[in-house]
């Protein structure tokens, strides 16, 4: 390793490390882009319950530990898991909803110096958000599982214009495949 760092000097080695951590690293993005693609949207609402369930276990296990003892305390820590894991899934598109109208108030605030303007330009956006959030989060994640796809097949040598087009056509099959889903 010395004599490679000598001969090819610090840029080199490291490039060149770089180059085979992405060529190893390369299937595992296709994998995941690919899931990401076409199962997104169901996959988010796992993530977001296990994630609040873990949160929810952890605090119902904690607060009940010095009231009730061990025993009670984890029954009660797997009811916390299951209903803020659920409450949290509930809350996704009410979260989605505020994040949409909180963007859109402020894009609204560049071209309008009315803040009652703005305001109705968040509230619309947040509604329009809570109402097809589905369909947007299907899309965003068809689009993050296909940079994915995309890094992935570059690192592995394919030819950048063949890697787009491959990659922009599995974010389409990605966005029609879960558009599919949500109307079954």
């Amino acid at each position: 390793m010395a004599y490679a760092l000598l001969f090819l000097g610090i840029d080199n080695f490291f490039s060149l490390l770089i180059s085979n951590v992405l060529h190893l690293v390369a299937p595992f993005m296709l994998i995941l882009g690919s899931i990401l693609a076409f199962t997104g949207r169901r996959l988010i609402k796992l993530l977001v319950f296990f994630a609040g369930g873990l949160l929810g276990g952890a605090m119902a296990y904690f607060l009940a530990l010095d009231i009730f003892g061990e025993t009670w305390a984890l029954i009660i820590s797997i009811v916390g898991f299951v209903g803020i894991g659920l409450l949290c899934v509930a809350f996704i598109p009410i979260v989605f909803g505020i994040s949409i109208g909180f963007l859109a108030y402020h894009a609204a605030g560049v071209f309008f110096e009315n803040v009652l303007i703005c305001i109705i330009v968040g509230v619309v956006a947040f509604v329009i958000g809570i109402l097809l959030y589905n369909h947007v989060l299907s899309i965003i994640t068809a689009i993050v599982g296909g940079s994915l796809i995309l890094q992935g097949l570059v690192s592995l040598g394919i030819p950048t214009y063949t890697s787009i087009i491959v990659t922009f056509l599995l974010i389409i099959a990605g966005v029609v495949f879960q558009f599919r889903q949500l109307s079954k």
